[in-house]
Formats: C-alpha cells, sequence, structure tokens
C-alpha cells in the first residue's frame, strides 16, 4: 500500500472521526530502533508492540507500556532477582515475585528491605514506597534463640530424655514428667526418716553392743548423706533441664512473654538462695555428726537429742521447699495457661483479619477484571473506528491524485502553463520563503508538489504574493524537491 507522510498537524477541527484506523505495529527490536530516534518533541507517539501485545506511548524519554492505572493498588511488576534488582524503578504498591535466591542490590542504600535483602526464590517482594520494601518469604523457618518461627512440641520421652534444645515443654508433658515423680519419690522417702521419738528412749538398731549401735547410726548417717546429695545432683540437673526448655519457650514468645520470664529469673534467684541456705543446713549437720562420733557413750542420749532435733528442723525444711516449689508450679502452669488463652485468641483474631483481606481482594480483582473488559472493548472499538477512517483517508487521497493528474494534464498541454522546480533544506518548524518569479495571475493560483526519498510528503504552505510563498516542515529534511506549476 502506498504511504504519504505529513510534516505537519492535521486539524479535524473537533468534528471529523478517523474511521478504521489501525496504530504502527513494531517488534521490540523495531520498537528500540525507533527510540534512539525520537526526543521531547515526540511526546505522546503511540505505537503497537506486536510482540508483547500491548500499547507504547513515547514519555520523551522512553516507550512506557500503556495501562490502566488504580491509584493505590497493587501493580504485579513481574520477577525480580538479585542480578536486575538495580534496574527497577521503585514505586509504592508495585509487587515482585523473586525467582533467584540471593540479596537484592539496595541502589546504594537507597531501599531498604524490611525484614532482609536475602531472599530465595518464590519470595514476594512488595513496595510501601519508593525506598521501603516488604520480603514475604515462602515458607516459615523453625524458631531459634534469637528469631521467631515455627516449634516443636517435645514428648514425654524428650522431656524425660532432656537432651534436645529445639523442643518445646507443655503442661502435661511437665506433669507427667520423671521429674515430677522423682520429687515426689523424694517427699516420700523424707517422710519417713526414722528419727529418735525423744530423751531415754532405745536406740534404732539392731546392735547389742554400744559400740556397734554407734558404727551402725554413723552408716545410717553416711547413707542418709550420699542420699541427700544424689537428690541435690538430681535436683540440680533437673532444673538445669527445666530452666533450659523454659529458656527455649521464652525465646519463642519474647514479644508477650516480658513479665512471665522476670517470675522465672526472680523464682531462679529464690530457689538457688534456698538451695544454698539448705545446703549449709547439710553441710553444718554432717559436721555436727562428725564431731558427734568422737564423744563418750555417755554422751549419746545427749547427742540422740539433738539429732532429733535437727532432723525435725532440717524435715521442716524440706517441708517448706516442696511446698513452695509445688505453689512455684502452680503459678507457672496458670501462667502458662494464660498465654496460651491469650495466644488462641489474637491467631483467631489475625485469621479473621486473613478473611476480611481475601474478601477485599476477591472484590478489588473483580472490579479490576471489569475495568480491564470494558477498556479492552473500548480499544477494539477505537481500533475499528480508526481503520475504518484510515481507509476512507486513503480512498479520498486516491481520488485526489487521480484528479490533480487529470488537472495537470490538462494545465501541461495549455501554452500558458508556468513551472518551477528546485530542491530545497527545511529546518524543523522553520518557514522557509521559496522566490519562484513565476508572476502568477494570482498569488494563490498554483499546484505544488514535493518529494522527498522517492515519496509524496506534505507541507504546511503559504503564498505570500505572485512571485513567492512559504513552506514549513515538523521535522528537518534535506533534497526536498518542490515542484509549482501555475498560471
Amino acid at each position: 500500500m502506498a504511504s504519504k507522510s505529513f510534516y505537519h498537524d492535521i486539524n479535524l477541527l473537533n468534528a471529523g472521526s478517523i474511521v478504521g484506523a489501525r496504530l504502527q505495529n513494531v517488534t521490540n527490536s523495531e520498537m528500540t530502533t525507533l527510540a534512539s530516534g525520537l526526543g521531547v518533541n515526540n511526546v505522546g507517539l503511540i505505537v503497537f508492540n506486536t510482540e508483547q501485545s500491548r500499547l507504547f506511548v513515547w514519555t520523551g524519554s522512553v516507550f512506557d507500556q500503556y495501562g490502566l492505572e488504580v491509584a493505590g493498588d497493587v501493580r504485579f511488576q513481574g520477577v525480580i532477582n538479585p542480578t536486575n534488582s538495580a534496574t527497577i524503578t521503585p514505586e509504592s504498591g508495585h509487587q515482585y515475585v523473586v525467582d533467584t535466591t540471593g540479596t537484592l542490590d539496595t541502589q546504594s542504600g537507597s531501599i531498604s528491605y524490611s525484614p532482609s535483602a536475602s531472599v530465595e526464590a518464590g519470595d514476594v517482594v512488595f513496595f510501601t514506597s519508593a525506598t521501603t520494601a516488604s520480603v514475604v518469604s515462602r515458607d516459615l523457618s523453625t524458631a531459634t534463640d534469637s528469631s521467631e518461627g515455627t516449634v516443636e512440641l517435645a514428648t514425654q520421652a524428650e522431656v524425660d530424655a532432656g537432651t534436645v534444645g529445639t523442643l518445646v515443654v507443655t503442661a502435661s508433658t511437665l506433669q507427667g514428667s520423671a521429674l515430677k515423680a522423682q520429687v515426689d519419690v523424694n517427699v516420700a522417702d523424707i517422710s519417713s526418716l526414722q528419727t529418735f521419738t525423744g530423751e531415754g528412749t532405745s536406740l534404732d538398731t539392731t546392735a547389742t553392743d554400744l559400740a556397734a549401735a554407734v558404727n551402725e547410726l554413723v552408716a545410717k548417717d553416711v547413707t542418709l548423706q550420699g542420699e541427700i546429695d544424689a537428690e541435690e545432683t538430681r535436683a540440680l540437673a533437673a532444673e538445669a533441664l527445666l530452666q533450659s526448655n523454659i529458656d527455649a519457650e521464652a525465646t519463642t514468645r519474647a514479644t508477650t512473654d516480658n513479665t512471665l520470664l522476670t517470675r522465672i529469673v526472680a523464682e531462679e534467684i529464690r530457689a538457688a538462695a534456698a538451695e544454698g541456705v539448705l545446703q549449709d543446713n547439710i553441710d553444718a549437720e554432717e559436721a555436727r555428726a562428725l564431731a558427734a562420733e568422737g564423744l563418750l557413750a555417755n554422751d549419746i542420749t545427749l547427742e540422740a537429742a539433738s539429732r532429733t532435733a535437727a532432723d525435725a528442723a532440717l524435715q521442716t525444711n524440706i517441708d517448706t521447699e516442696a511446698a513452695r516449689a509445688l505453689a512455684a508450679e502452680g503459678v507457672l502452669q496458670a501462667n502458662i495457661d494464660t498465654e496460651s488463652a491469650a495466644r488462641t485468641a489474637a491467631d483467631a483474631a489475625l485469621q479473621a483479619e486473613i478473611d476480611a483481606e481475601e474478601t477485599r481482594a476477591a472484590l478489588a480483582e473483580g472490579v479490576l477484571q471489569g475495568n480491564i473488559d470494558t477498556e479492552e472493548a473500548a480499544r477494539i472499538a477505537g481500533d475499528t473506528a480508526l481503520q475504518t477512517a484510515l481507509d476512507a483517508e486513503e480512498a479520498a487521497r486516491i481520488a485526489a491524485d487521480s484528479a490533480l493528474d487529470v488537472r495537470v494534464t490538462a494545465v501541461e498541454a495549455r501554452d500558458e502553463v508556468l513551472t518551477y522546480g528546485a530542491t530545497a533544506s527545511l529546518t524543523a518548524n522553520v518557514a522557509l520563503t521559496i522566490t519562484h518569479s513565476l508572476g502568477l495571475a494570482s498569488k494563490d493560483g498554483f499546484v505544488m508538489n514535493t518529494m522527498h526519498n522517492g515519496q509524496m510528503i506534505s507541507l504546511q504552505v503559504v503564498s505570500i504574493d505572485v512571485n513567492s510563498l512559504s513552506v514549513t516542515s515538523s521535522v528537518s529534511l534535506t533534497d526536498v524537491y518542490v515542484t509549482i506549476i501555475g498560471l
């Protein structure tokens, strides 16, 4: 199809229409080549990219993809990875999907990625402003002592073993643990300790002589001390294991359990102090027993009375400690129950917010799809109308060219036809005066034809007088051949 170039504006005076028009079709490479020759004077130029099936508008520096923009909406911009993150233009509402594991470029520190610029394939990057972006991980990480994440509940056997520091102890596993059972057994043992019933009674021994009786009592003291030491070692190990589990749980609940952690630390200090007092009592009793072994037989009755009082004091201390431990466990269990209830309520509220957001997003997507469908229908109708107008313009131009050829032929047959031909160079938007010196009967009585690179072009023409006229082009051109025919 023949083409005609226009180097001036065409004004339809707000009444004309272009029917059947089709925008210039270009490939990716053709659009790149076209962009290299455009500038600020070409702002608004529209092309249709046949490879991407999208409209692009020249902004003065680049071809920008034309699309429906909704203020405040989320716009998916494609993939992002550490190799191209430095070239993107950050804007609030832009969303990307990471396709390669690595670290995103912060553009010399102008962009802050939260919680981190380190990403994995499948992560979502959402820009909340031109300088901040949130990174949503595609999966949940395991909780550690320095970061939140998922946790696994310990089984009863794992609680009893006490060797894994990444599992969480529940109230039921703590209640059924070997630690609780051992405490119960020791309480029973302590309650059944043999004591003297009073001064002057017989010794609780099977010996038949005084020396053997003393030796038997000493052996019982040694056995009792061994049991106390073993219980102390077991209690310290159990308390260390319990503290380790409590510390692991406290780490995962750091944002909400500060009060509970403070109480646990205070309890540890109190328990350590109480154990120190108990150890002091045991050490004092051991020294007293050793000293008593060197006493004469006639002091045994006095020693027995003293031992009875000391045993009673020890039993009182043990009973007091057992009661305190049970009370402390009750407080701890109550705090754990309170935290569990609070966490359940928070999870329910969060789920409600997620459900509401899903509903809003679904409605917004429906509205957006409706707008896209409407825009597509309007674009199809506009394309059809533009193509119809171009076809009509083409037919009119062909008819006008035919009529002009007839007129030129008729004029050339007359002896008084005046002609002028010359080559000219035109500067963009600068009028060029052509002095043809034909002496026309009227300053408007002429026909002019302009050719450039084998194609007829259209210029803005203004007649000055019977011997001159001016032409103006919207772009700079060289080697333009101008033919003027007049009477």
